[in-house]
């Protein structure tokens, strides 16, 4: 199964935004599956692509992936061993 995420390709404006297509990786323990519905972009997203967000905002999380939050659809719980 595929899906699509958008990344942020570089530091810039909404210019450096990319559709990129992938292969679904069946979850491990400690995962889930979630069918998305919506998802936003949050301040913080938009000040990680500018690179100037600070750790207090956006803490350690890495800066290439936007729409953090959603509404979405358990689709698989795999429990923590």
């Amino acid at each position: 199964m595929k899906y699509k995420r958008i990344v942020i390709s570089r530091k810039g404006g909404p210019e450096v935004l990319q559709v990129i297509e992938e292969e679904l990786a069946e979850p491990v323990a400690g995962e889930v599956w979630v069918k998305i519905f919506a998802s936003r972009v949050s301040f913080a997203d938009v000040m990680s692509r500018k690179g100037r967000c600070p750790t207090a905002v956006c803490g350690q999380r890495k800066w290439d992936n936007v729409g953090h939050w959603l509404t979405g659809l358990f689709l698989s719980v795999l429990q923590a061993p």
